[in-house]
């Protein structure tokens, strides 16, 4: 395992991750994270928000547009695919 180098208390630290870590390691936790300073107090009556912390890797809104566009691309042809797969038992039974 390696080891990352960052300074915790000046608030910089590794600002990408690996493409196929992200794939193979989905609880990744980096020091940006454990640091952020969430709105809410995670009780019942006042929870944590819900959002993108600055510069994270993961923010889909952050990929470039080669990768916003082979996603897209890949769920569309996954939704055909599977369109007709479903109806294909459908045209052998007569």
């Amino acid at each position: 395992m390696e080891k990352v180098q960052s300074d915790i208390e000046s608030g910089k630290g590794p600002k990408s991750i690996p493409h196929w870590k992200l794939l193979t390691q989905q609880g990744i936790v980096t020091p940006e994270i454990v640091n952020w300073k969430y709105d809410g107090k995670g009780t019942e009556e006042d929870p944590y928000v819900v959002e993108w912390i600055e510069d994270d890797p993961r923010n889909p809104m952050r990929w470039p547009q080669v990768k916003k566009w082979a996603s897209a691309l890949m769920m569309a042809f996954a939704t055909l695919v599977v369109s007709f797969c479903s109806s294909a038992f459908s045209g052998g039974m007569f």
